[in-house]
């Protein structure tokens, strides 16, 4: 298992997010910093997260062992006034419940 050479967020609706939010009660928290190489998409993330969106990236992928993927939600504090990351000490089962929320939400 390797660490993700590029990060890729899928941004959410915070609707979905909130569905989730148990799961990132126990969590680890980090500050996030977009990388200046692109600031065009820089200033969109942060322009959708400060809209009221989430992201989702994958830090760590395992086709292997899916039990092993790593992912963090990524949200803006408007409080800190900064992008933080949760990366839930549990991974697949917030997939699998991020999933499973996700198919609700598009039911209605």
């Amino acid at each position: 298992t390797t660490w993700a050479p590029v990060i890729k967020v899928q941004l959410i609706v915070q609707e979905l997010l909130q569905q989730v939010a148990p799961l990132l009660r126990r969590n680890w928290n980090v500050s996030v910093s977009p990388t200046h190489n692109d600031p065009e998409a820089s200033g969109k993330l942060l322009k959708a997260l400060t809209a009221g969106r989430a992201g989702i990236a994958t830090l760590k992928a395992s086709a292997a062992n899916p039990r092993e993927n790593q992912y963090m939600v990524i949200t803006y504090s408007m409080k800190r006034r900064q992008i933080i990351g949760l990366i839930p000490q549990d991974s697949f089962a917030f997939l699998l419940t991020l999933r499973r929320e996700a198919a609700k939400l598009k039911r209605r």
